[in-house]
């Protein structure tokens, strides 16, 4: 029973090539097999496409979406009948049972790929929000010693650090002329009336 089961679809369709090989019989079987399987492929292909743009890409609206796949689907059931009827030599009863069978068999593969595009498209917004955070922290990071100077020299009046500079971002204002500058050692010569800032000891 096991082999006879397994071997029933290549029996099956090398009887469908010696019915079309006999001229005496009337009809086509091939034709309506590649003509109805061509049907049901182009339409499980813009079901897949549709799925892939709403689900994954989120293109096009859930209800758009769901309106064209249940416009989409009763085509692709044609094309799967078409195919039966050929593949089963124009036996309606036999041919009608198999696309009853495939249909439900493409049915639940088009939910699975459904919730398949769907977790795809939640796990990608996850990481391009992760990174999008990560790199946020990495750009305020490095000013953030600059926003603390600019608040510590406002809250202080504009007057010069006593000290020596921490970094070469930190300026001083000249006692001399009033312009503001970086000091360099060793003794901070202001650029503008060569004053010295800070004297070397």
């Amino acid at each position: 029973m096991r082999a006879a089961s397994i071997q029933s679809p290549i029996e099956q369709a090398r009887e469908v090539l010696n019915y079309q090989a006999a001229g005496s019989r009337p009809g086509r079987p091939l034709s309506v097999v590649f003509g109805g399987g061509l049907l049901a492929a182009v339409s499980m292909g813009l079901m897949i496409l549709l799925a892939y743009r709403t689900w994954y890409l989120g293109e096009v609206d859930a209800d758009w979406a769901y309106a064209g796949i249940g416009f989409l689907f009763p085509i692709y059931v044609l094309g799967l009948f078409l195919f039966s009827y050929g593949y089963e030599l124009f036996d309606a009863g036999r041919a009608a049972r198999l696309t009853l069978v495939l249909a439900l068999m493409s049915l639940a593969a088009l939910v699975v790929v459904i919730a398949l595009f769907a977790v795809l498209a939640k796990l990608k917004a996850g990481v391009s929000l992760s990174s999008s955070a990560s790199g946020a922290s990495e750009r305020v990071q490095p000013h953030a010693g600059s926003i603390v100077a600019l608040i510590g020299d406002e809250l202080s009046g504009g007057a010069p650090p006593t000290g020596e500079a921490e970094s070469d971002l930190w300026t001083v204002r000249c006692h001399a002329c009033g312009e503001r500058f970086i000091p360099l050692p060793p003794n901070a010569i202001c650029p503008y009336c060569g004053r010295a800032a800070v004297s070397a000891r």
